[in-house]
């Protein structure tokens, strides 16, 4: 599953709530690519409304940790974005799916793009993952 610079349109309290959902809907022994803009400050709206905010790598890793295993953390300078990247890539064991699935009707909900709670789960792009030794 590629997330690609979409967390940093969240709210800092929805991240966690965004990572533990997209564990939960990631295929028995899956791999999660996870990537951010890394940027200093306090969250910001650009002029079209699109909110911008830092994100904590601690608060990702330890979600991601809990149940997944980490594969890769690492940032780096992104030309594409003018900026550094931070990118993760996590891995959920098999034994741990079934501890992390929901109820299926909200495991669907999940799959479509929208959390129960709203928050929303997009942003792909086949770019994301930079390192394909490290994935499956």
């Amino acid at each position: 599953m590629l997330c690609e610079t979409v967390i940093v349109h969240l709210d800092p309290p929805d991240v966690s709530t965004a990572i533990r959902h997209l564990v939960a809907i990631l295929a028995p022994d899956g791999t999660l690519c996870l990537t951010w803009r890394v940027a200093g400050g306090a969250a910001s709206r650009y002029h079209d409304g699109r909110l911008y905010s830092p994100v904590d790598p601690a608060t990702v890793t330890a979600e991601l940790t809990s149940t997944a295993a980490l594969l890769l953390d690492t940032e780096e300078r992104s030309l594409s974005l003018d900026g550094t990247v931070h990118r993760l890539i996590a891995r959920l064991p098999e034994a741990q799916r079934a501890a992390t699935t929901p109820h299926s009707s909200h495991a669907d909900r999940l799959s479509r793009g929208r959390g129960g709670d709203g928050v929303r789960l997009g942003g792909i792009d086949a770019g994301a993952c930079r390192s394909p030794s490290a994935i499956r």
